[in-house]
């Protein structure tokens, strides 16, 4: 049963336009969207099984960090057991493209901050997470050296983005 209700989620949420500024009733949630994570964490697997949250994905087209305009695509994802993961893709125009990434597993936590933009001293580890859209959502490629030294590569796929100012209650 829980196969068929994720199916429905997934494809309800893959018919959105990747872009919609369309919006719903008040207090009526954003549907659910599938994302599922498939990393390496220094040749670990981290792998949750596929979840479906309101808000795990979101789209801005229209941004700014530290008074650099872009656009960016996050990822936010949280389990009391499993771990976290939260990370930022900006796309900064001229300034350039950079991901602020934080992952929790395995008891540590592994940061990469690559933002061309703010101050020097908040960048660290290296590497980049790439961007491909696929239908309503897109697949992340990830390819990083966390600040613990960590190598963390694979793929983050989420079925369909949320506006970052879509709230709901509008």
């Amino acid at each position: 049963m829980r196969i068929s209700a994720l199916a429905v989620a997934v494809s309800m949420s893959m018919s959105l336009p990747v872009m919609t500024q369309q919006r719903r009733p008040a207090g009526t949630p954003p549907p659910p969207i599938a994302v599922t994570i498939d990393l390496q964490v220094g040749g670990t697997a981290f792998n949750p099984k596929e979840i479906s949250l309101e808000r795990a994905c979101v789209f801005a087209k229209a941004a700014s960090l530290y008074d650099v305009p872009g656009t960016y695509r996050a990822v936010n994802w949280h389990d009391d057991r499993n771990g976290s993961l939260n990370f930022t893709v900006w796309q900064l125009g001229k300034a350039g493209d950079g991901v602020n990434f934080d992952l929790g597993a395995g008891g540590k936590r592994h940061r990469v901050n690559t933002v061309p933009a703010g101050p020097a001293a908040n960048r660290t580890g290296s590497g980049k997470v790439t961007f491909v859209p696929r239908g309503a959502g897109g697949e992340f490629t990830v390819d990083l050296t966390a600040d613990t030294g960590v190598r963390i590569t694979g793929r983050v796929t989420c079925s369909a983005f949320v506006p970052a100012d879509d709230n709901g209650l509008s």
